[in-house]
This record gives C-alpha cells, structure tokens and sequence, in this order.
C-alpha cells in the first residue's frame, strides 16, 4: 500500500514538472492580427452561421439547475456526420426565447469564446472552491 502512494506521489510530480512542455504559446495581439480561432463548429470564431438541431438537456448540471445545451446537426443546411453539442448566449439586447428542452431550433449567430475556471496556483492564495480549472471554452451566440 506504501509503495502505491510513492507510485502515485512520483507520476503526479512527473506530471506537474512535464505538464507544459508541449504548450505553444501565442501572444494575445496575434489573435487579432492574422490569426483565427477555429471552433468547435468547424468555422472560425466571429463567423456568422446557421445552425440546426435540437435542444438537449445537460446531464452533468446539478439537479436544481436546468441547463440547456444545443445538439447542433446541420450548420449551414449541411448534415453533420456526427452531432456537436455546445453551448450557447443569448446578448440582451436579442429578443428570442431561450432555448427549451427536446425542442428543434434554427439560429443565426456565432461561435465566441473566453476563458473560465480558475488556474491552480491561485489556491496558493486563496481558499480552495470547487471549480474547472482555467481553460478556454467556446459557445454560439444567437443573434436569431
């Protein structure tokens, strides 16, 4: 049982010192010039689509919250070999009901993205919370 936690202790450090070795690194004004950001959809973020599908409900949100994702199967009027699900903002400026569960849809709009979760070190300095760590995630913003 011993030699289990060095095992486990020694892979864990491996991982920590090794971990951003692969990383490319970009400066942050690349992304506005000359560099694209390909999202989920398969089209650049900003670009504007639309997309088909139905509503679906997110199986790994808490009991007392209902969150709903997009199951999107045709972008542009092509039917995709395989379902993407993502999820979505509505600005408040847009009138349009949100979406609802089990129900199909047809948006206009875009693939955005930001940054979520807090990154790991920031425990060295702040109480841990429950959370994701810091990554990039992308949604479709519904313009229609």
């Amino acid at each position: 049982m011993k030699n289990n936690f060095y095992i486990i202790f020694f892979i864990y450090i491996f991982l920590m010192a090794c971990g951003n070795i692969n990383v490319k690194q970009i400066n942050y004004y690349e992304l506005t010039n000359g560099i694209k950001i390909k999202g989920s959809l398969g089209y650049n973020l900003g670009e504007i689509i639309t997309i088909h599908g139905v509503c679906i409900k997110d199986e790994t949100a808490k009991a007392n919250l209902e969150r709903i994702l997009l199951k999107v199967e045709k972008i542009n009027n092509k039917t995709l070999l395989k379902p993407i699900i993502i999820s979505y903002k509505i600005p408040a400026f847009i009138k349009t009901k949100k979406p609802c569960s089990k129900k199909h849809f047809n948006y206009t709009g875009y693939e955005s993205g930001a940054f979520s979760g807090i990154p790991q070190r920031a425990f060295n300095y702040i109480p841990f919370v429950t959370t994701t760590d810091f990554q990039f995630n992308t949604f479709f913003v519904i313009l229609k």
